[in-house]
């Protein structure tokens, strides 16, 4: 495909913008529009292109323009319809916007601002740069009251919902997004978003239950800088940013938030569940280094030389199995509860954590059994837990990841539970796992 091609789309997308604004119901007073060459339109994804394509800042002027390598389109000017997603009005950002369609996003920064969340506008891109910041895009250069014509007001765009790891991958950067199932990291629990006193910009971890964590960043000017951030868990919705330096061999993703009323987390954090805690273990009492046989806890080798193993970090304890330097063909070891006494409950929750070193392969699986046979328990009727997260090569070595909270309708039945791993060390399916923190809460 060719530049041309791949830049310029033609007047579908007016349409488009004419389709989605449709029901919006405050319209602006406006200057009389000339009528717009269709091949100047262009999308945010063919302006991102554009950059791309040169590898180095693009400026929208007269050179430009007459040339017929560098726009080979002829048209004389280039216009993008967006909508403008986080403005300066929290004071989180100065001077600049974020702007979004149906097909990308990017940062504007202004020589004159102008515009506020909410607004359906059309850039004229006559005299913008295009460029990179610190791997951030953006159009700079931008005179709203000279590059940009407001159509509309108030409009609600609606946020992507992805998770830490879709913003880590890359494909979000300058769009707004809705993150679920996160919380503030303990450590920062509590601690106000940003120096208001000071003024001064602070950082702030925000994370998942499976150990995937990213920067919330937040201006000493913002009108929630003196705000504690909140102890629970649930959502929020921000803008996703990048900050990469040349000096500075890895992306540093980070969260701007528009407002502090967009944060939703009064819910319980990872791995805390409302209900009785009714069994517990965290691996304290195993001898290191020793296959498991302790408080009623065991580990079966069905197949192969590895068993599980009491191991050991610092002050931590935990199960650990891998099948790595064993030269087995196949090795296949339980590790099974003792018995959870949920007879009193019609429903129990089961959450535990997870880690991994040298990731190799989905080898390991919990299940739960109602029959139990401590003399061969492959002999028992096992139900796998699917709902349960287990550590995977999506998460870092060495970071324990919370299951989540695992519900187990046992209808006033007792049970155990059970960990199987399957590895091979001449297969090269030798990852190293750990279990740690299995508590059972009845409701």
């Amino acid at each position: 495909m060719n530049l041309r091609n791949k830049i310029f789309h033609n007047s579908f997308f007016i349409l488009m913008f004419v389709v989605l604004f449709s029901a919006c119901e405050k319209e602006t007073d406006k200057p009389p529009m000339k009528s717009l060459d269709p091949n100047s339109i262009i999308t945010l994804d063919s302006l991102r292109n554009i950059y791309y394509h040169y590898g180095h800042e693009v400026r929208f002027d007269e050179d430009f323009f007459n040339n017929s390598e560098l726009n080979p389109s002829g048209v004389n000017e280039y216009n993008i319809y967006a909508v403008v997603t986080m403005s300066q009005e929290s004071g989180n950002i100065y001077r600049q916007a974020y702007v979004q369609d149906e097909t990308a996003a990017i940062n504007v920064r202004f020589s004159r601002p102008g515009v506020s969340q909410g607004d359906s506008i059309r850039i004229n891109l006559k005299n913008t740069v295009v460029s990179e910041f610190s791997g951030m895009l953006q159009l700079d250069d931008v005179d709203a009251t000279q590059n940009i014509v407001k159509l509309r007001e108030g409009i609600n765009f609606p946020p992507a919902e992805v998770g830490i790891q879709d913003i880590l991958s890359g494909k979000y950067q300058a769009h707004l997004v809705k993150l679920d199932n996160v919380q503030f990291a303990a450590s920062d629990v509590g601690k106000t978003f940003a120096d208001a006193q000071g003024l001064n910009t602070i950082n702030r971890t925000l994370e998942d239950c499976f150990g995937n964590s990213i920067i919330v960043r937040t201006s000493g000017y913002a009108d929630f800088a003196a705000r504690p951030t909140p102890a629970g868990n649930g959502s929020l919705v921000a803008i996703a940013g990048v900050y990469s330096p040349d000096w500075q061999d890895y992306d540093t993703w980070q969260l701007y938030i528009r407002t502090y009323e967009e944060i939703d987390m009064d819910g319980p954090r990872c791995g805390d569940v409302e209900g009785e805690l009714i069994f517990a273990e965290n691996f304290d009492d195993g001898d290191i280094g020793q296959p498991i046989d302790f408080n009623n806890w065991k580990s079966y080798l069905i197949e192969g030389s590895r068993h599980w193993i009491t191991s050991t970090t610092g002050a931590r304890n935990y199960a650990q199995i891998s099948a790595y330097g064993s030269g087995d063909d196949t090795n296949i070891a339980w590790l099974t509860s003792a018995q959870v006494n949920a007879q009193n409950y019609e429903t129990t929750a089961l959450v535990f954590e997870t880690s991994h070193v040298n990731f190799a392969h989905d080898g390991l699986e919990v299940f739960i059994s109602y029959n139990f046979n401590e003399e061969n328990p492959e002999s028992a009727t096992w139900t796998e837990l699917t709902d349960a997260y287990i550590v995977s090569s999506n998460n870092n070595p060495d970071v324990w990841v919370s299951s989540g909270v695992v519900e187990i309708n046992n209808q006033e039945q007792n049970y155990h539970i059970g960990f199987k791993y399957t590895g091979s060390d001449t297969d090269g399916l030798n990852t190293l796992f750990r279990v740690d923190n299995v508590k059972v809460y009845g409701y």
